[in-house]
């Protein structure tokens, strides 16, 4: 069964996302903002080819149609006038057909920035996002645009945590 093989992968995951800042900052100066997956909010559920659990204790973890684009969408938990300088999702895909192709970071209903043509696929990894300047927020959302091609591969997404670093 896959969840054995993925849970272990996602402990270990989880560290690198934790622990890793850490030590490149003092925990004393700054501190990321996260939120499990579980919370994310899939934008066009009828683009899913899943047809049982998405969201599970541990994240999201669904099988989108060939062909379609989606959007997932991650509230962080923030606190008003607070400034962020990195956004960092956590995620797997299950093949190079299968991609987050941009990311979205909004304060309140405004974009303020995208990140777009990234192409990230494969196995389980952490990626950070530079927002090039410490930006104050009110709100902070990430959206994540993702793609499925139509090759006969797997086109499934799991994300397992989003967040936003404060200095």
């Amino acid at each position: 069964m896959k969840s054995t093989h993925k849970i272990n992968g996602w402990l270990a995951a989880a560290f690198a996302l934790f622990a890793m800042p850490a030590a490149v900052t003092s925990p004393l100066a700054a501190e990321w903002s996260c939120i499990h997956a579980s919370g994310g909010q899939i934008e066009y559920e009828d683009r899913i080819a899943t047809t049982d659990r998405t969201h599970l204790g541990w994240g999201l973890d669904f099988e989108q149609s060939p062909g379609l684009y989606n959007w997932v969408h991650f509230a962080i938990p923030w606190t008003h006038g607070k400034t962020a300088r990195f956004d960092a999702l956590q995620f797997e895909t299950g093949s190079v057909d299968a991609y987050v192709d941009q990311v979205h970071v909004y304060n309140l209903g405004e974009r303020v920035k995208v990140f777009s043509d990234l192409d990230w696929s494969g196995n389980l990894q952490t990626r950070a996002l530079d927002l090039g300047d410490n930006l104050t927020f009110s709100t902070l959302g990430i959206s994540v645009g993702i793609a499925a091609g139509v090759e006969m591969m797997d086109h499934n997404f799991v994300f397992t945590g989003a967040c936003a670093y404060s200095e």
